[in-house]
Protein backbone atom coordinates (compact mmCIF):
# COMPACT_ATOMS: atom_id res chain seq x y z
CA UNK A 1 0.00 0.00 0.00
CA UNK A 2 0.74 3.66 -0.84
CA UNK A 3 -0.75 6.41 1.23
CA UNK A 4 -1.73 9.60 -0.45
CA UNK A 5 -1.11 12.81 0.93
CA UNK A 6 -4.04 15.02 0.83
CA UNK A 7 -4.34 18.52 1.33
CA UNK A 8 -7.24 20.15 2.99
CA UNK A 9 -8.39 23.43 4.43
CA UNK A 10 -8.58 23.46 7.77
CA UNK A 11 -11.43 24.48 10.31
CA UNK A 12 -11.44 26.98 12.42
CA UNK A 13 -11.34 24.32 15.67
CA UNK A 14 -8.39 22.99 14.45
CA UNK A 15 -6.70 26.35 14.06
CA UNK A 16 -7.48 27.34 17.33
CA UNK A 17 -5.96 24.53 18.98
CA UNK A 18 -3.07 24.91 17.01
CA UNK A 19 -2.57 28.15 16.87
CA UNK A 20 -3.05 28.86 20.89
CA UNK A 21 -0.52 25.92 21.13
CA UNK A 22 2.31 27.65 19.42
CA UNK A 23 1.26 31.14 20.66
CA UNK A 24 4.07 30.79 23.65
CA UNK A 25 7.60 31.63 24.60
CA UNK A 26 8.90 28.15 25.14
CA UNK A 27 13.05 28.86 24.19
CA UNK A 28 12.31 27.73 20.47
CA UNK A 29 11.28 31.48 19.28
CA UNK A 30 8.22 29.63 17.84
CA UNK A 31 5.75 31.98 19.34
CA UNK A 32 7.66 35.37 17.79
CA UNK A 33 7.23 33.77 14.11
CA UNK A 34 4.11 32.70 14.92
CA UNK A 35 3.19 36.53 15.52
CA UNK A 36 5.11 37.97 12.91
CA UNK A 37 2.99 36.00 10.35
CA UNK A 38 -0.56 36.32 11.60
CA UNK A 39 -0.92 40.18 12.50
CA UNK A 40 -3.38 40.98 14.88
CA UNK A 41 -2.93 37.49 16.73
CA UNK A 42 -1.75 38.82 20.07
CA UNK A 43 -3.40 41.68 20.16
CA UNK A 44 -6.60 39.21 20.04
CA UNK A 45 -5.49 37.14 23.34
CA UNK A 46 -4.83 39.83 25.39
CA UNK A 47 -6.51 39.68 28.79
CA UNK A 48 -7.18 35.95 27.72
CA UNK A 49 -5.79 34.14 30.64
CA UNK A 50 -7.30 30.57 30.57
CA UNK A 51 -7.34 28.14 27.68
CA UNK A 52 -10.45 27.93 26.78
CA UNK A 53 -10.42 32.10 27.54
CA UNK A 54 -8.06 31.90 24.94
CA UNK A 55 -9.38 29.47 22.27
CA UNK A 56 -12.22 31.53 22.40
CA UNK A 57 -10.79 34.87 21.71
CA UNK A 58 -8.83 33.55 19.26
CA UNK A 59 -11.41 32.29 17.39
CA UNK A 60 -13.65 35.32 17.64
CA UNK A 61 -11.23 37.85 17.56
CA UNK A 62 -8.61 36.94 14.90
CA UNK A 63 -9.96 33.80 13.11
CA UNK A 64 -13.62 34.63 12.05
CA UNK A 65 -12.02 37.31 10.13
CA UNK A 66 -8.86 35.96 8.74
CA UNK A 67 -10.12 32.61 7.72
CA UNK A 68 -12.21 34.68 5.78
CA UNK A 69 -10.09 37.10 3.86
CA UNK A 70 -7.65 33.88 3.39
CA UNK A 71 -10.17 31.25 1.95
CA UNK A 72 -9.73 31.58 -1.55
CA UNK A 73 -5.97 31.85 -1.29
CA UNK A 74 -5.69 29.26 1.07
CA UNK A 75 -7.74 27.08 -1.30
CA UNK A 76 -5.72 27.81 -4.17
CA UNK A 77 -2.56 27.26 -2.22
CA UNK A 78 -3.65 23.63 -1.31
CA UNK A 79 -4.41 23.03 -4.82
CA UNK A 80 -1.09 23.91 -5.99
CA UNK A 81 0.89 22.43 -2.56
CA UNK A 82 -1.30 19.17 -3.60
CA UNK A 83 -0.07 19.02 -7.55
CA UNK A 84 3.36 19.68 -6.43
CA UNK A 85 3.78 16.38 -3.90
CA UNK A 86 1.50 14.61 -5.95
CA UNK A 87 5.08 14.06 -8.27
CA UNK A 88 7.04 12.53 -6.02
CA UNK A 89 4.36 10.99 -3.66
CA UNK A 90 4.56 7.37 -4.69
CA UNK A 91 7.95 7.13 -5.36
CA UNK A 92 9.04 8.76 -1.85
CA UNK A 93 6.43 6.83 -0.04
CA UNK A 94 8.43 3.40 -2.12
CA UNK A 95 12.27 4.87 -0.82
CA UNK A 96 10.72 5.71 2.18
CA UNK A 97 9.90 1.64 3.13
CA UNK A 98 12.74 0.66 1.73
CA UNK A 99 14.88 2.33 3.60
CA UNK A 100 13.00 1.60 7.08
CA UNK A 101 12.42 -1.66 5.68
CA UNK A 102 8.85 -1.31 7.09
CA UNK A 103 5.72 -1.38 5.21
CA UNK A 104 3.36 1.33 4.93
CA UNK A 105 -0.39 0.63 6.26
CA UNK A 106 -1.90 4.00 5.45
CA UNK A 107 -4.32 4.75 3.03
CA UNK A 108 -3.96 8.75 3.27
CA UNK A 109 -2.35 10.99 5.40
CA UNK A 110 -3.88 14.54 6.22
CA UNK A 111 -2.37 17.67 5.30
CA UNK A 112 -4.08 20.61 6.81
CA UNK A 113 -2.63 24.11 4.88
CA UNK A 114 -2.70 26.35 7.96
CA UNK A 115 -1.92 30.00 9.14
CA UNK A 116 0.48 27.75 11.78
CA UNK A 117 4.08 28.74 11.30
CA UNK A 118 4.84 25.32 12.64
CA UNK A 119 4.35 22.51 11.20
CA UNK A 120 3.41 19.50 13.46
CA UNK A 121 2.34 16.10 13.00
CA UNK A 122 -0.52 14.01 14.77
CA UNK A 123 0.39 10.15 14.68
CA UNK A 124 -2.68 9.19 16.58
CA UNK A 125 -4.94 10.13 13.34
CA UNK A 126 -1.97 10.23 10.70
CA UNK A 127 -2.31 13.68 9.72
CA UNK A 128 -0.03 17.03 9.50
CA UNK A 129 -0.43 20.64 9.72
CA UNK A 130 1.48 22.85 6.87
CA UNK A 131 1.58 26.10 7.11
CA UNK A 132 0.69 28.15 4.12
CA UNK A 133 3.66 30.33 2.50
CA UNK A 134 6.15 27.49 2.13
CA UNK A 135 8.16 27.82 -1.10
CA UNK A 136 7.62 24.82 -3.81
CA UNK A 137 10.82 23.26 -2.60
CA UNK A 138 10.25 23.95 1.74
CA UNK A 139 7.13 22.30 1.42
CA UNK A 140 8.59 18.85 -0.06
CA UNK A 141 10.89 18.93 2.19
CA UNK A 142 8.43 19.41 4.89
CA UNK A 143 5.87 17.44 4.32
CA UNK A 144 8.11 14.82 3.56
CA UNK A 145 9.87 15.32 7.12
CA UNK A 146 6.79 14.59 8.71
CA UNK A 147 5.69 11.39 6.07
CA UNK A 148 9.09 9.92 7.49
CA UNK A 149 7.90 10.28 11.36
CA UNK A 150 4.52 8.19 10.92
CA UNK A 151 6.70 5.53 9.29
CA UNK A 152 9.70 6.09 11.55
CA UNK A 153 6.92 5.72 14.53
CA UNK A 154 5.81 2.30 12.93
CA UNK A 155 8.79 0.61 12.82
CA UNK A 156 9.86 2.08 16.41
CA UNK A 157 6.77 0.41 18.14
CA UNK A 158 8.01 -2.66 16.21
CA UNK A 159 11.29 -2.63 17.95
CA UNK A 160 10.61 -1.07 21.12
CA UNK A 161 6.72 -2.26 21.76
CA UNK A 162 7.18 -1.92 25.64
CA UNK A 163 7.83 2.15 25.44
CA UNK A 164 4.72 3.95 25.69
CA UNK A 165 3.37 5.63 22.65
CA UNK A 166 3.44 8.65 25.12
CA UNK A 167 6.88 9.35 24.64
CA UNK A 168 6.52 10.05 20.76
CA UNK A 169 5.52 13.32 21.24
CA UNK A 170 6.99 16.34 23.93
CA UNK A 171 10.32 17.88 23.29
CA UNK A 172 11.15 16.86 26.84
CA UNK A 173 10.98 13.14 25.49
CA UNK A 174 13.99 11.40 24.24
CA UNK A 175 11.81 9.43 22.15
CA UNK A 176 10.86 12.60 20.66
CA UNK A 177 14.23 13.95 20.52
CA UNK A 178 15.59 11.02 18.88
CA UNK A 179 13.27 11.30 16.25
CA UNK A 180 13.60 14.94 15.26
CA UNK A 181 17.59 14.18 15.34
CA UNK A 182 16.87 11.24 12.76
CA UNK A 183 14.34 12.16 10.52
CA UNK A 184 16.84 14.90 8.63
CA UNK A 185 19.45 12.08 8.66
CA UNK A 186 16.80 8.91 6.55
CA UNK A 187 16.06 11.97 4.34
CA UNK A 188 19.96 12.66 3.45
CA UNK A 189 20.18 9.27 2.33
CA UNK A 190 21.18 8.45 -1.24
CA UNK A 191 17.02 7.05 -2.30
CA UNK A 192 15.39 10.33 -0.64
CA UNK A 193 17.96 13.02 -1.25
CA UNK A 194 17.65 12.96 -4.79
CA UNK A 195 13.47 14.23 -4.77
CA UNK A 196 14.97 17.34 -3.15
CA UNK A 197 16.52 20.45 -4.05
CA UNK A 198 18.47 21.25 -0.63
CA UNK A 199 19.22 19.69 2.40
CA UNK A 200 16.65 18.30 4.58
CA UNK A 201 15.71 21.53 7.44
CA UNK A 202 17.01 20.64 10.85
CA UNK A 203 16.73 21.65 14.30
CA UNK A 204 19.00 24.27 15.11
CA UNK A 205 19.01 23.32 18.67
CA UNK A 206 19.92 20.25 17.60
CA UNK A 207 22.67 20.60 14.75
CA UNK A 208 24.24 23.86 16.68
CA UNK A 209 24.51 22.14 20.49
CA UNK A 210 27.58 19.64 21.04
CA UNK A 211 27.61 16.43 23.04
CA UNK A 212 29.79 16.15 26.14
CA UNK A 213 32.00 14.34 23.69
CA UNK A 214 32.86 17.14 21.79
CA UNK A 215 30.39 16.54 18.66
CA UNK A 216 27.90 18.34 17.27
CA UNK A 217 24.71 16.13 17.88
CA UNK A 218 23.19 15.58 14.86
CA UNK A 219 26.51 15.37 12.93
CA UNK A 220 27.38 12.76 15.83
CA UNK A 221 24.27 10.73 14.82
CA UNK A 222 24.12 10.84 11.06
CA UNK A 223 27.95 9.54 11.26
CA UNK A 224 27.12 6.61 13.31
CA UNK A 225 23.41 5.64 11.29
CA UNK A 226 25.24 5.68 8.32
CA UNK A 227 28.48 4.25 9.20
CA UNK A 228 25.92 1.35 10.30
CA UNK A 229 23.68 1.31 6.80
CA UNK A 230 27.55 0.79 5.73
CA UNK A 231 28.17 -2.39 7.09
CA UNK A 232 24.81 -3.33 5.57
CA UNK A 233 23.58 -3.32 9.15
CA UNK A 234 18.84 -3.48 9.24
CA UNK A 235 17.26 -0.35 10.32
CA UNK A 236 16.29 -2.43 13.40
CA UNK A 237 19.49 -2.63 14.63
CA UNK A 238 20.50 0.52 13.35
CA UNK A 239 17.95 1.78 15.11
CA UNK A 240 18.64 -0.30 18.79
CA UNK A 241 21.74 1.20 18.38
CA UNK A 242 20.87 4.97 17.69
CA UNK A 243 18.54 4.74 20.38
CA UNK A 244 21.36 3.47 23.27
CA UNK A 245 23.26 6.46 21.86
CA UNK A 246 20.83 8.75 22.96
CA UNK A 247 20.11 7.26 26.00
CA UNK A 248 23.81 7.27 26.49
CA UNK A 249 23.73 11.48 25.88
CA UNK A 250 20.40 11.98 27.38
CA UNK A 251 21.70 14.68 29.35
CA UNK A 252 22.74 16.54 26.70
CA UNK A 253 20.06 15.69 24.47
CA UNK A 254 17.49 17.17 26.95
CA UNK A 255 19.56 20.16 27.44
CA UNK A 256 19.22 20.81 24.28
CA UNK A 257 15.81 20.04 23.47
CA UNK A 258 14.80 22.92 26.68
CA UNK A 259 16.13 25.64 23.92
Amino acid sequence: MIPKVKFVLPDAEYEAKILNSFARDDGWGWGAVLYKHNPGLKEALVGAKTRQDRLKAIKEKYLKKALKEKKARLTKIAKLFQADWDEINDDFMKATATIMEEKWWLKMIKARVSLCTVNPRFIEDSSMGIFYKHSPDSLLRTVAHECVHFLYFRKFKAVFPDISEKTYNGRMSLVWALSEILAPVILEQPELRKFFDKDATRYAQFEKFKLSNGRFMIKHFERLFNNNRKKGMSFTDNLKICYAEAQKFRKDIMKAAKG
